[in-house]
């Protein structure tokens, strides 16, 4: 009797079951949003079509609408595949919705149970619709793995901080930070290129970070693991350990094997006082000038150089990030668990923020230069 119920439970439950088919679906890899016409939001997506006599086929959609949804529902009248989010990969959003706020957008991916929340959101200049049609593109797989893969592997080499669904949605609800996205460009409507990351005060873009802003961020706020910049020195203080003593104001070099540490502290309640403990070593990869034979000599003056540096290009960042009122580094949230401000609200911390003073103690440490070892 035990076993004749189970079998029919099973048969009760595979009947509840809603049946998909994957040659009548199509699955969205990439969704883009930007403004459209009379306020409504013209949605933008590229789904994945299975086909097994064809390869790589996908289609792009384009509608207009007053929410997420009423976009899919208007994308369905226009396909013979019905569209599911379960293999979404990428989320656009163009830069003038951005700067007007993304949280209902994001909030809608969160809250659908067949998106994954380690997709990636990136803001789009100028649309998210110029960047997502494959025929600007020149490459040949599907645009939403495309972009996924671009972003996977900036992030991986560390040249991009994360930016998944699930950091933005953390980094909002906590009081204390702000999040941040990659931002994506077109290079002569023909490729795509991360051009630096979006600042946002809240839901709210506020500025974009160049690519070497973005590296000091992280140095700020993250651990490196294999890191690598081009960075341009002082030709003052790289005079000593350089063959030419007069040329051009700089000297660039490229590290490579960044390993760094930080350590975010803060000293004044009522500033607030922060100090910044960061301690970092490289291998110097490549220098646009010929340098000293004497290694000692090269080293000691290679760090001190890398650390004026390190120290003057953080402290052009806060001004920054105060001046744009965004704190994605997470000063706040510092200065809450430190203080125990578990009461603080964000408007509070906007004013303390203005306030804020940096000291940066900077330790670096130069293990390889090459050929001359």
């Amino acid at each position: 009797m035990k076993k004749l119920i189970l079998v029919l439970l099973c048969f009760m439950l595979t009947g509840c079951l809603e049946q998909k088919y994957i040659e009548r679906i199509g699955m969205i890899t990439a969704v883009g949003y930007d403004l459209g016409n009379q306020n409504k939001i013209k949605g933008t997506t590229v789904a994945f079509q299975f086909d097994p006599t064809r390869q790589n086929v996908s289609q792009m959609l384009t509608s207009e609408a007053n929410t997420s949804k009423g976009i899919r529902e208007a994308m369905n009248r226009e396909t013979s595949h019905h569209l599911v989010s379960g293999q979404l990969r990428v989320s656009l959003y163009g830069e003038e919705l951005a700067r007007r706020g993304i949280y209902t957008f994001v909030d809608t991916l969160a809250r659908d149970a067949s998106v994954g929340t380690m997709s990636y959101l990136a803001v789009a200049s100028p649309e998210a619709a110029s960047i997502l049609s494959a025929e600007n593109l020149s490459i040949t797989t599907n645009v939403g793995t495309y972009l996924y893969r671009l972003l996977e592997q900036n992030i991986k080499s560390e040249q991009t901080i994360s930016s998944t669904l699930h950091e933005f949605l953390k980094t909002y609800y906590e009081v204390g930070m702000d999040p941040i996205l990659p931002m994506i460009s077109l290079m002569n409507e023909k490729k795509v290129t991360i051009e630096g990351m979006a600042l946002f005060n809240e839901d709210k873009m506020v500025g974009v970070l160049t690519p070497e802003e973005s590296f000091y961020l992280k140095l700020i706020r993250e651990h490196f693991k294999s890191g690598s910049i081009e960075m341009e020195l002082p030709r003052e203080v790289m005079k000593e350990a350089l063959v030419e003593k007069k040329g051009d104001e700089s000297v660039f070099i490229t590290i490579d094997n960044i390993k760094s540490t930080s350590d975010i502290s803060v000293k004044n309640k009522k500033s607030p006082d922060f100090n910044v403990d960061i301690k970092m070593e490289a291998r110097l990869l490549e220098v646009s000038e010929e340098l000293v034979s004497d290694q000692q000599i090269t080293t000691r003056v290679l760090e001190k150089a890398i650390k004026h540096t390190i120290k003057s290009e953080t402290k052009k960042l806060i001004e920054i990030l105060k001046e744009k009122e965004s704190d994605p580094a997470g000063f706040g949230i510092t200065y809450k668990s430190t203080f125990d401000k578990s009461d603080l609200s964000n408007e509070q911390w906007r004013s303390l923020y203005q306030k804020m003073n940096l000291t940066t103690a900077i330790t670096v440490s130069v293990i390889s230069i090459g050929v001359m070892d």
